[in-house]
């Protein structure tokens, strides 16, 4: 896939402030963006297959075992109905465990795929351990409690000089638009090997049977990189005006608060929104020629003829 030469970060001016001065950018968890529809997927529950992997594979990453307490609640759901079915579930139960805690011991591929077929066995012993594995929602938390635990997402534009971008992103225009040269930064550091185009679509992308042990990525790492892709580069179609491209980066390789840093030469321009005021544009000006000396710097002003905005060198 081909990158742009340029990419596009609309910012803030508190935000601009600190990028500017320790010339590092926030690698954010995306549970804290503004799309509720983001990580948001497609997963048919009801095929049996997809019930029995979704269950082993969020507790191959819990580790966590059916308690008597668990049993016990689910147990309570039906035992109006079906008071002598309480033996079935229990041994049913015992059986899950039991390969719950080998896999504890030496976590294999092997003996996750053990945990597979021990709950398909237990939904032949017990019908309401069946109905309780189709019932499972406990994926989709595990799902997202690992994308905000282990990635870090930054987000960039396409587009230089959208209107509704600097509305958005950088506080009504009072704010920065940083220009990144994308080819530096492929000389200088890996994060350009990281840079994704964005999808967009109307469509929740869909998780295949394969795709689900992708959540246990110490297990299975190749799936895992097709369902974090398949999750964090798609998006609903009323944001294609974006034109977003997002560098995802385990918070592991992170400094604190999810920061990294670039060479300042990947800096190549800064500009200023039209409606900064005047002394956070002295301010920033300021900042500017001490710690980016070689960037250069732009402001915008509104056309007096038209809904446009004219890039002048300052």
């Amino acid at each position: 896939m081909n990158i742009p030469s340029s990419l596009y970060k609309y910012t803030t001016f508190d935000s601009a402030t600190r990028i500017i001065q320790n010339q590092s950018f926030r690698w954010s968890s995306i549970l804290d963006f503004n799309d509720p529809f983001e990580s948001r997927f497609h997963l048919d529950e009801k095929n049996e297959n997809n019930a029995i992997r979704l269950m082993a594979i969020a507790s191959s990453i819990t580790c966590k075992l059916l308690t008597v307490n668990d049993t016990n609640t689910i147990y309570e759901q039906f035992k109006e109905k079906r008071p002598d079915k309480y033996q079935e579930l229990v041994k049913a139960n015992n059986i899950i465990n039991t390969y719950i805690k080998l896999f504890i011991k030496n976590k294999t591929v092997d003996n996750y795929l053990n945990i597979e077929k021990a709950i398909r066995r237990s939904m032949s012993i017990s019908d309401i351990m069946e109905k309780t594995i189709y019932g499972y929602k406990g994926f989709i938390d595990a799902t997202h409690k690992i994308i905000k635990e282990k990635l870090g997402v930054l987000c960039l534009s396409k587009i230089p000089n959208n209107h509704l971008m600097w509305s958005h992103y950088a506080q009504n225009h009072t704010g920065i638009m940083f220009e990144i040269d994308i080819e530096k930064l492929k000389e200088c550091t890996v994060i350009a090997n990281t840079l994704k185009k964005i999808k967009y679509t109307e469509q929740f992308p869909e998780i295949t049977f394969e795709i689900i042990k992708g959540m246990n990525e110490e297990l299975f790492p190749e799936e895992a990189k097709k369902l974090f892709e398949a999750l964090l580069l798609t998006k609903q179609e009323i944001w294609n005006y974006e034109n977003e491209y997002r560098s995802i980066i385990p918070i592991k390789n992170l400094a604190e608060n999810g920061l990294f840093s670039l060479p300042k030469e990947c800096f190549k321009s800064v500009t200023l929104g039209c409606a900064m005021q005047e002394q956070d544009r002295n301010k920033i000006l300021c900042m500017i020629h001490n710690h980016l000396p070689e960037t250069s710097i732009f402001e915008n002003k509104i056309n007096k003829r038209n809904y446009s905005l004219d890039h002048l060198k300052v």
